[in-house]
């Protein structure tokens, strides 16, 4: 029997006229999970940037602050906006935004939020002041500008993540399993295929044991979001540990293995970004090939 979706910490805010630098979380969210509120979570809307913003208290009421400008910045948030945040890990609240149409807001993120405005930097025209700018947005990004073309070191690192993952698929496995290449905001919850969810029954589960290549083994629980399109069922509390302990990475691929004649626990198979980084886990079936991948 299929169990309840499990309940996220969810609360809503109609933003008014004073939203610009700080935004009152509701009494009665905090009086419910002030336990397990985070005290400088990040908030991940559907589409733009996450940022990470900080709760202060003042008096008796709490508050998004240090942060919570940029946001309101970055998402274009105006007056009567109606957002929705739902606490869907130990630091995240994935927020949806509805703007006065009712609908969801289709938010156009400028691309560089640091871009410099050259009309009013007319008197730094020199090739010093424009190397210092340069300079400057590296050091805030802590990437290269934008550009359209790929080194050949990136092409080739692409051609090998993609050998890895054809390779993978292309093995027949008894049990179920789904192969994940891991992205920047996976950190602290994971997605699972809906096919994979339902045909491993984790839906009717709250935890699962996750085993890493080393033997170790987490408790992992599973959660289950409404959203918008449906239901999201996700590894959550645990899979932050099991990320950390395994040093993963953007751009590292697992594949996880649910195995039944266990019950609950799923075995994962981890290979680094780079395909000379293999570390095969309890599942053998990736060892006949790792030939082909270094």
């Amino acid at each position: 029997m299929a169990r309840k979706p499990k309940q996220v910490p969810t609360f809503f805010k109609v933003l008014l006229s004073d939203f610009m630098e700080k935004l009152k979380i509701p009494p009665a969210f905090v009086k419910k999970f002030k336990k397990i509120m985070p005290k400088a979570p990040t908030l991940k809307p559907n589409e733009g940037k996450s940022c990470e913003v900080t709760i202060v208290n003042e008096g008796d009421s709490y508050f998004f602050k240090r942060g919570w400008n940029t946001f309101v910045k970055n998402q274009g948030l105006e007056t009567s906006d109606f957002l929705v945040f739902n606490l869907v890990d130990e630091i995240t609240f994935q927020v949806v935004i509805y703007g006065r149409t009712g609908c969801e807001k289709d938010v156009k993120v400028a691309s560089d939020n640091e871009r410099v405005n050259d009309s009013s930097q007319s008197s730094a025209s020199s090739a010093e002041e424009e190397i210092k700018i340069k300079k400057q947005g590296f050091k805030r990004r802590g990437s290269p500008l934008p550009c359209r073309f790929k080194t050949p070191q990136a092409s080739a690192r692409t051609a090998d993540k993609d050998k890895v993952t054809e390779t993978i698929r292309s093995l027949k496995r008894k049990n179920p399993y789904f192969v994940a290449v891991l992205k920047k905001y996976q950190k602290y919850n994971l997605v699972m295929p809906k096919d994979f969810a339902n045909k491993t029954k984790l839906v009717s589960k709250e935890e699962i044991v996750m085993k890493d290549p080393k033997g170790r083994s987490w408790p992992v629980k599973v959660n289950i979001l409404v959203v918008q399109r449906g239901c999201q069922v996700r590894f959550g509390l645990g899979w932050s540990q099991f990320y950390g302990a395994n040093e993963l990475a953007t751009g590292d691929t697992c594949v996880f293995h649910f195995i039944a004649e266990k019950g609950n626990l799923i075995e994962v198979e981890i290979h680094k970004e780079g395909v000379r980084g293999v570390r095969t886990g309890p599942a053998k079936s990736l060892s006949s090939v790792k030939s082909e991948l270094i």
